[in-house]
């Protein structure tokens, strides 16, 4: 996953590290799918490394919600 982009899925900045679910994981396995699975893998800021441009913990922010987007923060 981090080979292809380290682009926050959520708040669209550079510097995701962690991994989050699309749908989440307790989506996927109620519907049987396998969580591991690396299509249901997107890059995330969180906990442990939050964003460097708007500071947030996005995935944190999403928690265990379907296609939440958190605010950004715009610099204009």
């Amino acid at each position: 996953m981090h080979k292809a982009s380290t682009r926050c899925w959520l708040c669209g900045h550079d510097g995701a590290y962690e991994l989050d679910h699309d749908p989440p994981r307790k989506v996927l396995l109620a519907w049987g799918l396998d969580p591991d699975d690396p299509r249901y893998h997107k890059p995330a800021h969180g906990t442990s490394c939050p964003c460097p441009t708007c500071g947030q913990r996005c995935n944190q922010i999403k928690g265990d919600r379907a296609n939440r987007r958190p605010r950004t923060i715009h610099p204009w």
